[in-house]
């Protein structure tokens, strides 16, 4: 990855421009980046040393981005060189197809712009300051439609693409064994005229399956399941060696009988020209692995009908060419499946008459057992109408990594509360089905809760619950708040007296001395939200903020654990800021526990 300090893109067939510089720095050295129907070319970074460099282009291909990189909360020098007439048409608004990009670019008066003449024609150089503030995601800098180009905002963290790519395909497979939790793991399979869900929701889950396919398809490979076939070969008596009594007295109309005879005591009087044995060979086309290859058949054709989809959405909405992201991953996918359908082995695997559900093999042995989990998660991903983009925006260009940390981080306080008391209530509102479809009602704003119990406690877990004077249950001294996450811990027998315990994602936040340095106010206001929390809920004994950094943190009142406010790490791939999470939980649930039984001793 290539650190620049100015970028320039131009056109083969064009004499138009443009050109994206850091306001601060030093051009090094020239470097050509793509030599293509677009050419980009630009020059090295020398003058600052940093560890996320606000220019970055990646030479090697990502299903997922974009090579040029810019920041966000980053300000970039844009220039445009474009025809003259086009800048003078009455319809003007900035020198992008895009006007998306054209709001976000804040240009220069027209008395900065250049006047030059190439040819016969004159040209104007558009100038304008690019402050990028907090977006992340797509923008879409082509000067028209035939001259493309679009790069990416990236957050300002050193493992944004890991991160982004971890939550997307961690929320598909937490989601997708929800509904498997919840709609039983009874076998149904999905038939061609379904109603798939929506594209990128099907660019989710399948990327959460082909990410563990190639493992589960080498296992079975290398260990392929087969059995002992039986044929039966009629033989001249000479050449037979196995005779096999069973089938000759139960076929004696294929033995070609003769009166008399050396074998005519044996025979009631007749001597067989020929008889019958039975070979045993070893097979491969067993019942699970026909059900191996009707899997890939399926995923193939999912993956093939996606393919079709994108296309048509491509070709019919200009709008939408973030879609063209996908399309070499989409390919790889298909390649995948493909090589493992025309390998020789599949080739003498037969149709899948039935589904092998008693097979021990398929419920027990490494890979077949792996590819029918796969093969569940894929069959309840497609039945699910939600996707988690959906859910915190509804804008095509965004890629809201914030949001994304917050839904990801419900899915792992889940799994913690899971681990600590079992199973949820079934009778929850985070979801609910509709004509075979799993709806889901976690999205941002929209307050959601399980219900978990353990002994004589019930504890319920919300997802941005409102606080305020008028909310019938629980209430603030003063103003609305609205955690991103809401526990409530009661004694069953008294419901009303329980203690809320809050918490709240902030992805941005990498080091705790962010929440404490004065220099970091924006990040020092979320600590402050903590204290806003504990002091304005009634009931609330804690409030802590989720972060991806490493470092735990509880501001406690006094020697008990409670009340208290902190921060509390909490990263994708990370399984000790998870276990941390659960034993910091395990102890708030036994200190609310013993408060409980003070309380009823003196009552």
């Amino acid at each position: 990855m290539l650190s620049l300090n100015q970028c320039t893109v131009q056109w083969q067939d064009s004499k138009q421009q443009l050109e994206i510089q850091r306001k601060k720095g030093k051009k090094g050295s020239y470097v050509q980046l793509e030599e293509q129907r677009t050419n980009v070319s630009g020059y090295l970074e020398v003058g600052m040393i940093e560890a996320v460099p606000l220019i970055t282009y990646r030479a090697e291909q990502s299903e997922m981005f974009y090579p040029l990189l810019l920041r966000e909360e980053a300000t970039y020098l844009i220039t445009a060189l474009i025809p003259k007439r086009v800048s003078e048409q009455a319809t003007f608004t900035g020198p992008f197809a895009d006007n998306y990009a054209n709001q976000y670019i804040e240009f220069f008066p027209r008395n900065y712009w250049k006047e030059k003449k190439i040819g016969d024609e004159l040209f104007i150089e558009v100038m304008g300051e690019l402050n990028t503030k907090n977006f992340v995601g797509i923008l879409d800098l082509s000067l028209d439609r035939k001259h493309f180009f679009i790069c990416e905002i990236a957050a300002k963290k050193i493992n944004y693409e890991n991160d982004y790519r971890d939550f997307l395909n961690k929320i598909a497979e937490e989601s997708s064994n929800l509904i498997m939790q919840f709609g039983g793991l009874s076998y149904s399979k999905v038939s061609s005229s379904n109603t798939y869900s929506s594209e990128f929701s099907q660019i989710i889950q399948l990327r959460s399956i082909m990410k563990d396919l190639p493992l589960a398809m080498d296992t079975i490979m290398n260990k392929l399941h087969n059995k002992l076939d039986s044929v039966s070969i009629i033989e001249p008596i000479g050449m037979s060696q196995n005779p096999n009594g069973f089938q000759m007295i139960s076929k004696p109309y294929l033995l070609e009988l003769q009166t008399g005879g050396i074998l005519k005591e044996k025979f009631s009087g007749y001597t067989p020209r020929k008889l019958i044995a039975v070979k045993r060979s070893e097979t491969i086309d067993t019942p699970e692995n026909r059900y191996i290859k009707n899997f890939l058949e399926e995923l193939d054709y999912i993956i093939h009908s996606l393919k079709r989809s994108l296309e048509r959405i491509i070709q019919n909405d200009k709008k939408k060419k973030i879609f063209l992201l996908y399309a070499t991953e989409v390919n790889s996918w298909l390649t995948i499946v493909e090589d493992y359908l025309n390998s020789p082995t599949f080739r003498q695997i037969g149709k899948m008459e039935f589904f092998p559900s008693n097979s021990q093999v398929l419920q027990n042995r490494a890979g077949y057992q792996d590819i029918f989990l796969l093969d569940l998660r894929l069959q309840s991903g497609l039945s699910m109408t939600w996707n988690p983009l959906e859910a915190v925006t509804s804008d095509i260009y965004v890629k809201p990594i914030y949001e994304l940390y917050e839904i990801w981080c419900f899915f792992a306080l889940r799994s913690v509360l899971r681990d600590i008391f079992g199973s949820e209530d079934k009778a929850s509102n985070v979801w609910s089905e509709e004509k075979g479809n799993i709806n889901f009602n976690l999205k941002k704003g929209t307050s959601s809760c399980l219900v978990f119990q353990k002994n004589n406690a019930k504890i319920m877990f919300y997802y941005n619950k409102e606080f305020s004077r008028q909310t019938r249950f629980g209430k603030s001294y003063s103003l609305k708040f609205k955690p991103d996450f809401t526990l409530y811990i009661a004694d069953r027998s008294d419901i009303e007296s329980g203690y809320f315990i809050h918490f709240d994602s902030k992805y941005k936040i990498e080091h705790l001395d962010e929440l404490q340095s004065d220099s970091k106010m924006s990040k020092k206001e979320d600590l402050v939200k903590m204290h806003a929390y504990k002091d304005g809920i009634i009931r609330t004994l804690g409030s802590f903020v989720l972060y991806p950094g490493n470092e735990f943190k509880n501001y406690q009142e006094g020697d008990e654990i409670l009340p208290g406010i902190g921060a509390i790490p909490l990263s994708p791939n990370d399984d000790e800021s998870k276990n941390n999470l659960k034993n910091f939980i395990e102890e708030i649930f036994s200190h609310l526990l013993k408060l409980q039984s003070v309380k009823t001793i003196e009552s």
